[in-house]
């Protein structure tokens, strides 16, 4: 059961998270694939670093990023240092560690930072998220960012955060109150977020734009949600 508690973060039961870490465990690992073609043993990226502090998991992720073939050895780095190497990395090698990481770093990551005693910290998600959005023009990597984390967070992170309204309810509101809506395609009617963050709503709006340009059901589908849970 998701429950909106206001100022952008969202609660979620202890069991339904653990729920969804033992489901996230299942799912296909890209950790290790192709680590057997690295010209380096996989231990120089692995478990030495595992219990080692941010400037140690750094210099990994930095090896990792000269590698000849970064993608398999930031995917080789366990999920624990790639976080911890992460809270230390420059602009530039922060969007290329998310670029290359795996869905399980991926995942791993916003546990580690976007939760809190079963609350969901929606402006910490909003930017890890907005991140991944210079990465293409068109929003493809944003938007599979944001589905790899699975429907729970997915849910979570839409929950009674927009409002949609028909043609008719638009042309009945005063002209300063029609500036926060946003026209549907197809005059399908408007929708406006109700957040008072504004990297949250920075987020929802590029997240919209790219489900709009990408997958037009999905985009629905989150509005709907957004709007009647």
């Amino acid at each position: 059961m998701v429950e909106s508690r206001g100022g952008g973060d969202f609660i979620v039961s202890t069991s339904e998270h653990t729920s969804l870490r033992d489901i996230s465990a299942k799912r296909v690992r890209v950790l290790r694939q192709g680590t057997e073609a690295l010209p380096v043993k996989v231990s120089d990226f692995g478990s030495q670093f595992l219990a080692a502090p941010e400037e140690q998991a750094s210099r990994a992720l930095e090896q990792a990023l000269a590698h000849v073939k970064p993608m398999k050895a930031v995917q080789a780095l366990p999920s624990q240092v790639f976080y911890l190497a992460l809270k230390k990395a420059s602009p530039e090698a922060l969007v290329a560690a998310l670029e290359h990481c795996s869905v399980e770093q991926w995942e791993r990551l916003v546990d580690y930072d976007c939760w809190s005693a079963g609350r969901l910290r929606m402006p910490t998600l909003a930017s890890w998220l907005l991140l991944h959005r210079a990465m293409d023009g068109e929003g493809k990597k944003f938007l599979q960012r944001f589905r790899d984390l699975g429907e729970e967070i997915q849910v979570a992170s839409v929950c009674s955060q927009f409002e949609l309204i028909n043609e008719d309810e638009f042309d009945k509101l005063k002209d300063a109150d029609r500036d926060p809506y946003v026209p549907l395609p197809g005059n399908a009617g408007y929708y406006r977020t109700t957040t008072s963050d504004e990297r949250v709503q920075e987020f929802y709006d590029a997240l919209i734009n790219a489900a709009f340009q990408n997958d037009m059901h999905f985009a629905f589908a989150m509005l709907g949600h957004g709007a009647y849970s």
